[in-house]
């Protein structure tokens, strides 16, 4: 993730593979985005006032 900006978004770094993002079933996927979104909101970087 990348937090250098006021959104976010998934990236891969040199050697990864984001095929695997095709194999989840679509109600999989929305969970894990779900996750990720709200570990972003929780975060301690992004809510320091």
């Amino acid at each position: 993730m990348l937090a250098d900006k006021s959104y976010y978004y998934a990236t891969r770094r040199e050697g990864e593979h984001m095929e695997w993002l095709l194999m989840w079933r679509p109600k999989d996927y929305y969970q894990a985005m779900q996750q990720i979104v709200r570990a972003i909101v929780h975060s301690k970087t992004l809510n320091r006032h």
